[in-house]
């Protein structure tokens, strides 16, 4: 990778990696079940490059401890487990009618399934954020550790590369 090319892409790893300091500290903050559905709404950074694929499986892996745990039949764990996180979308898309039709379809399919459905909803997205932030050993400060300690080694090759590579580094993050 180019020296430049590697610049960049710590430079955006590190700006993950603030937005994950920002979200963490927004989540300790939640007390109450309306706090916490909310920060899951609008605050929860779950994207961006930093997003690996062990935090996505770690995702995927809390979708299926929740489902197990409520004993649905198979045709609605099925259904759950493809649409459960499309359900929690919050706000439609104002530039994609394909996309509103769609999130309003799958939604008249679950309440036509689930009496309960906001329950359910509101419950899946408190165990979610329980099982990233509830804990004193969380694992969104977990991934966070993780992304830290990559990062600086990413540092480490980029010094090798280039001794003054911190300040060209500064540059890009201002």
């Amino acid at each position: 990778m180019k020296l430049s090319e590697h610049l960049n892409y710590v430079a955006r790893l590190i700006k993950g990696y603030r937005k994950r300091e920002i979200c963490l500290a927004k989540a300790l903050k939640c007390k109450s079940e309306i706090e916490k559905i909310n920060f899951f709404d609008v605050d929860f950074y779950c994207g961006g490059m930093d997003w690996g694929d062990s935090e996505d499986d770690n995702w995927v892996s809390i979708k299926f401890c929740f489902l197990e745990e409520n004993s649905f039949n198979d045709d609605e764990f099925d259904f759950l487990s493809a649409e459960i996180d499309f359900l929690c979308t919050k706000e439609d898309n104002k530039y994609d009618d394909e996309f509103n039709s769609l999130l309003l379809e799958t939604k008249d399919i679950f309440i036509k399934k689930f009496s309960n459905a906001q329950e359910m909803i509101k419950n899946y997205k408190l165990y979610q954020f329980s099982s990233w932030f509830d804990e004193s050993d969380n694992q969104y400060k977990f991934f966070m550790e993780h992304l830290h300690e990559h990062i600086e080694n990413e540092k480490k090759e980029l010094a090798i590369k280039d001794k003054k590579y911190s300040h060209k580094l500064q540059k890009l993050l201002n």
